[in-house]
């Protein structure tokens, strides 16, 4: 049976047929929940690309699912963003009863994240973040938006703030706090289906109640990925957010700048259009350093685009290039993780079982170096993906929290481009996290989000989860990181005519390293044998290649690298 679809796009019409999709075999082929078609519907399988569209908020959904698109190794050399070194975990390797007690349950909440993730906020400033989002309970066919509290006489969380409005056809989703006009009041931000509504406290001490602002356009716009920044330097904060419409397959991106008063918005720069996008935040810095700001996005098929401020009120794509694989849908510019002075973006996709995240760093004016891949393997459950920040031990120092399809990973960055697994947690029935000081004891807290579903219906659930100081820890003898291979970057390079080639291998293993031209021709074979677990080198000798741009590329099992090697002669 074929259904038609028709789109409206710039200036004409597009009809097209789509196969209906049978829901369970899509739930059995890509490894859904139960009832994830109770929640979503499914728009097309076109082309490989997935789409799909939360029934209730109406956000569509994109992911590339086509096996016969070319795997990431099959992406040339020069424009991808291959990592100076990988960082391999396997979350069914993790024992998490080793790491059981190194966060405590504080309590839960009726909320849940809609896919998408929890507000943390402080709109009353009494030094406690509520948790604002969506509360379904059993039985009830609709969503109210609330905020709840910590009540620490009583040891639970308390429903302060019910906006009481159904809000199954229009979505109310939180999606971030803030103070944009600088009046001292307090401003929560929810995106109310196909508009923005903007609700701001009536004093400094008060929850965000009041609607003050409300953004709707002509035809259906669906904002998504909300934040505030300085975006031109000038004195007047931004707006910076994308949207999409129906009918078009990927999203606009547009920055508003707030001109005065609660509602006085004007558009500034060039309203952006990038093909191919789903839903996502942007990656938001300075990362270069020069002193313009800028932001990263990446699409379905891991091509990322950097827009930067070049002027007052005036940007441009400053930036492209191909990520080592696809559906790179989450983004984090957390500042300056690992202590090395310069600033990080993370731009995460996944492809198959893994869920990649490439670490890129400033390397001058215009110019990004990526350090780090992070390979976290966890099957092939794609749905909830989410990067946070936070400083979730009090050490002073934040670390990197990820949700990956159901588990909830805190890794710490004790040193440069290093990366340690400190927290592991499974969860069953996720439905995104959230991250902020949830107690009031200056310490963030970790917030998992469940959407629980029993006899055909579903209620929300948040566990809010804080760090233990007295936790007995990791014993020794338990790497924190279950699986790591290495690949380090050769040294010299430049070199002339020999360079020494480092790696690292957590298990014994066959390794096969060569050596390919600019074009992907393997020009040399350096090492193809079995290695014992441990620190690895070996001495590449190119006194018979002329100079040049060549690549070093090391296989082990599933694992594969690449770093560019400069010959000089």
């Amino acid at each position: 049976m074929m259904h038609r679809l028709v789109f409206l796009v710039a200036f004409g019409w597009i009809i097209f047929s789509v196969q209906q999709i049978n829901a369970q075999s899509l739930i059995d082929k890509l490894h859904l929940p139960p009832h994830w078609h109770e929640k979503y519907e499914v728009v097309s399988e076109a082309g490989g690309v997935l789409t799909w569209r939360d029934r209730e908020t109406k956000a569509v959904f994109k992911y590339l699912v086509d096996e016969t698109v070319p795997t990431p190794k099959a992406f040339g050399f020069a424009d991808t963003l291959w990592a100076e070194k990988t960082i391999t975990i396997n979350t069914f390797d993790i024992d998490t009863t080793l790491y059981a007690d190194r966060f405590e349950w504080v309590g839960e909440a009726p909320l849940n994240a809609r896919s998408t993730e929890l507000l943390v906020y402080d709109s009353n400033n009494n030094g406690k973040a509520e948790l604002i989002g969506a509360n379904k309970s059993i039985y009830r066919n609709y969503i109210i938006s609330r905020f709840y509290e910590w009540d620490e006489q009583f040891s639970f969380f308390r429903n302060v703030v019910d906006f009481g409005v159904p809000v199954k056809s229009k979505g109310g989703r939180p999606i971030m706090g803030g103070d944009i006009d600088k009046d001292g009041l307090k401003e929560v931000y929810l995106s109310w289906g196909d508009s923005l509504r903007v609700y701001e406290a009536n004093t400094p001490n008060a929850y965000a109640t009041n609607r003050i602002y409300t953004h709707e356009s002509v035809a259906p716009e669906y904002p998504q990925g909300i934040g505030i920044y300085n975006m031109d330097n000038d004195s007047q904060p931004d707006l910076v957010h994308f949207s999409y419409y129906d009918g078009f397959p990927g999203v606009f991106s547009t920055i508003r700048e707030h001109v005065s008063g609660d509602t006085n918005f004007q558009v500034i720069g060039d309203v952006m259009y990038y093909p191919n996008f789903g839903v996502g935040k942007l990656a938001v810095g300075d990362i270069d350093q020069d002193g313009f700001m800028e932001y990263f996005k990446a699409d379905l098929y891991g091509r990322v685009y950097g827009v930067e401020n070049v002027a007052n009120d005036s940007f441009q794509i400053h930036y492209t290039a191909q990520l080592p694989y696809y559906n790179a849908m989450y983004h984090l510019a957390p500042g300056d993780l690992d202590g090395d002075g310069l600033p990080e973006a993370y731009l995460g996709g996944t492809w198959g079982s893994h869920n990649y995240i490439t670490v890129i760093e400033g390397c001058g004016n215009d110019c990004y170096r990526p350090t780090v891949l992070l390979d976290v393997i966890r099957g092939n459950s794609f749905y909830i993906r989410k990067l946070f920040s936070g400083d979730v031990d009090g050490d002073g120092h934040d670390e990197l929290i990820l949700d990956v399809g159901g588990f909830v990973l805190v890794l710490k960055v004790p040193g440069n481009d290093q990366y340690e697994v400190f927290w592991a947690k499974r969860v069953t029935w996720a439905d995104g996290i959230g991250v902020g000081d949830v107690d009031g004891n200056g310490t963030d807290d970790i917030v998992i989000c469940k959407e629980i579903w029993t006899n055909n219906d579903f209620y929300s659930q948040s566990d809010v989860y804080r760090f233990n100081p007295q936790s007995v820890g990791i014993p020794a003898n338990q790497p924190a990181v279950a699986k790591a291979i290495i690949l380090y970057p050769n040294y010299p390079n430049p070199f002339n005519p020999s360079t020494t080639i480092r790696f690292t291998l957590p298990v014994a293993a066959d390794v096969a390293l060569s050596v390919l031209n600019i074009r992907g021709q393997v020009v040399a074979e350096i090492l193809d044998k079995r290695r014992s677990a441990g620190e690895h080198s070996v001495v590449f000798d190119a006194s018979v290649l002329p100079s040049g741009v060549y690549f070093c590329r090391m296989v082990s099992g599933s694992f594969s690298q690449v770093h560019k090697m400069v010959v000089v002669k």
